[in-house]
Parts: structure tokens; C-alpha cells; sequence
């Protein structure tokens, strides 16, 4: 998770593939970004000029998961989300 200066609250959403914004004054949370190719979002960080970056991690697809198997793929995935508040 990664808070914004206004107080709402980021956080990855594994069930949904998605990074979900909770804000403060409405109590509500909503998505700021779904996208079934965002595996197992991770890490979130802020970038210099506002973006918010996010790992797609593939942690379910590890060999403990799947049967001792290993079904992730490369390359790994790094987001940037540009815009954080859609109208």
C-alpha cells in the first residue's frame, strides 16, 4: 500500500488484477487501474512527477502453486500509471 498527500490509501487488489485508491472523505474505494495482465501486483511507489509505479509479481504462478511446476513468464512486468484520479 502508498498514501497520497491527501490521505487516500493505495493498494494492490490480487483478486482482481488491480490497484484500488480508498479515500478519505467519501470512505469508499474504487479502482484506479484493473488489467488481467497486472499478475499479482506488488510493490507500489510514487515516481518524481506524480506517477504511480506497480510490479506484476506472478507470485501465484510459482512452482509452490502450481504443483511444483513454474508457470511464469518473462518478462516481468513493471506499471506506470500516469493518472491516478480519473474524472
Amino acid at each position: 500500500m502508498i498514501e497520497e498527500e491527501n490521505g487516500g490509501v493505495n493498494l494492490t487488489d490480487l483478486e482482481n488484477s488491480a490497484v484500488v485508491r480508498w479515500d478519505p472523505d467519501s470512505k469508499r474505494v474504487e479502482a484506479v487501474i484493473a488489467d488481467k495482465r497486472l499478475l499479482w501486483p506488488d510493490t507500489l511507489s510514487w515516481g518524481p512527477n506524480g506517477e504511480m509505479y506497480v510490479t506484476a509479481s506472478q507470485i501465484e504462478n510459482m512452482p509452490r502453486f502450481n504443483d511444483g511446476k513454474s508457470t511464469r513468464t518473462e518478462p516481468y512486468k513493471l506499471w506506470k500509471i500516469t493518472d491516478i484520479n480519473p474524472e
